[in-house]
This record gives structure tokens, C-alpha cells and sequence, in this order.
């Protein structure tokens, strides 16, 4: 074998043994946590739990506290993804019809303006205006406030669709007849089936894993999964803040994977 093969081949090699440690690296926060779920014992100075067992999750899952908060997360997480990514799919398409290149530079730039805040220091200063809606502690307050995030991100993912091709597609079936409702439903939604997709999963956990913003608004009194586990730390429970993770994790790797799934088949 010559120098230059070698060197390839070790290149190679250098390369997946570092790619396997960053995946680690990735995955042991998540494997601890799944593994302390199930501890039942676990004393100073071992290295490996004593005892496992499953009650932990059995209780969690007959806790009526934590039930709940998983419904109330999936129904605004859900509320959220759908509502964004319609509004962000009508808003960037009004933004790539723009004429003038300033114009769409200046929306878009409005798009990016609720991230050059952290949802902490928005919800704090908007706090005020959702107690005079009467949306303050209110699940309908949490999603409304969760929205103006999700809406801004779907409009940025969503950019990236609009181009002179699928504009030409959609004249074309003007052309041959098409009605308003056939272009959206026959042309633009099957051309934007993929960045739809990405953009119901990116909203979808925008939401599920917001904690600030969630406990402004919500005042305490929208009780969603992240700020159960939050509680459960602060008790001092490691094991049902373990179980909570897990149960938070769940959503987000298995849309990791579908994801995953998508990009490599397209």
C-alpha cells in the first residue's frame, strides 16, 4: 500500500473514532438519566447502582401530577407547531414575493427579532400586557406567547423553500386553471412536504422543552413537563426528576430519528 493510502485509510480511521466519541459523548447525558430512572439503590463510592427496579416509573406513570402536565405540554406543543407553521408557510411566502430585495432583507430581519432576546426577559416585560389580556396563567397565554417564537422560527426554516422554481410551478398551474385552494393543496404543499415537516419538529420542540417563558406566563399555574422536572430537582428527587427527563427525552429523539430518516431519503 502507498504513503498516500495509508494516509487516507488512517484519516479514515482518525475520523470515525472521532466521530464515535462526539456520538458518546451526545448520548451518555441521555443514558444516565434513562439508567438512574430505573435505580432503586444507588450508595457512595459505587460505581454501579446496588439495585435496580421499576417501581419509579410505575408510580410516575400512576401520578396523576405528571399525567397531566404531559397532556398539558403535548396539547400547547402541538397548538404551537400547527399554528406556526401555517402562519410562518403564508408570512414567508408573502416575504419571497417581495419586489425589492431591501424589503424582504427588513422582513426577514423582523423574523429573526424575538431571538435578540432571551424568552425570559420577553415574557418578563410582556408579563404585563397578558395580566391586562387576561391571559396571564392561562394555557391560552403560554401558547400565545410560545407562538410569536415558533411563528418567527417557522418563517426562517420556511425561507428557504421559496425560489424561482417553485414560483414558476405555481404560475404554470394558474396558467392550466388552477384555483387558489388547487395551487396550495396540489402544488406548493407536496413541493414543501419536507420543510413542512422540519418545521412542525423544530416549533413542535421549541415548545416542548420551554421552561422560562412557560413559567412567567403561565405563573406557576400551567404545570408542563419541563418545569415538573425542574420541580422534582429542586426536591431533591433525582429519581422522579429522572423518570420526568426521560418521559421529556422521548419526544425529541424519535423526532431526531424521523428527521434523520427524511434528510437521508431526500
Amino acid at each position: 500500500m502507498t504513503n498516500k493510502g495509508k494516509g487516507i485509510k488512517g484519516t479514515s480511521v482518525l475520523s470515525r473514532l472521532i466521530a464515535s466519541l462526539f456520538a458518546l459523548a451526545c448520548l451518555f447525558p441521555a443514558a444516565y438519566i434513562l439508567a438512574l430512572s430505573f435505580v432503586k439503590r444507588w450508595e457512595a463510592l459505587q460505581m454501579l447502582p446496588a439495585e435496580w427496579h421499576t417501581a419509579h416509573w410505575f408510580a410516575a406513570l400512576h401520578d396523576a401530577v405528571l399525567l397531566r402536565s404531559i397532556g398539558v405540554s403535548v396539547v400547547i406543543s402541538c397548538g404551537v407547531a400547527l399554528v406556526s407553521t401555517v402562519v410562518g408557510f403564508a408570512t414567508s411566502r408573502f416575504i419571497a414575493q417581495r419586489p425589492i430585495v431591501a424589503q424582504r432583507e427588513c422582513l426577514m430581519l423582523l423574523a429573526y427579532a424575538p431571538f435578540a432576546m432571551s424568552p425570559v426577559i420577553f415574557s418578563t416585560l410582556a408579563h404585563v400586557v397578558f395580566i391586562k389580556l387576561g391571559l396571564a396563567s392561562t394555557v391560552a397565554g403560554v401558547l400565545l406567547a410560545q407562538t410569536m417564537f415558533g411563528c418567527a422560527l417557522a418563517v426562517i426554516i420556511l425561507s428557504s423553500f421559496w425560489n424561482e422554481h417553485v414560483f414558476a410551478l405555481e404560475q404554470l398551474a394558474r396558467t392550466l386553471g388552477a384555483g387558489q385552494r388547487e395551487v396550495w393543496m396540489r402544488v406548493l404543499m407536496p413541493q414543501a412536504r419536507g420543510f413542512l415537516f422540519l418545521t412542525l419538529v423544530q416549533t413542535f420542540l421549541l415548545s416542548w422543552f420551554q421552561y422560562g417563558l412557560t413559567l412567567i406566563i403561565g405563573g406557576g399555574a400551567v404545570q408542563t413537563l419541563p418545569l415538573l422536572v425542574y420541580s422534582a430537582i429542586n426536591e431533591a428527587n433525582p429519581y422522579y426528576a429522572a423518570v420526568s427527563a426521560s418521559i421529556l427525552m422521548l419526544p425529541a429523539l424519535t423526532m431526531m430519528a424521523l428527521n434523520k430518516r427524511l434528510l437521508v431519503q431526500r
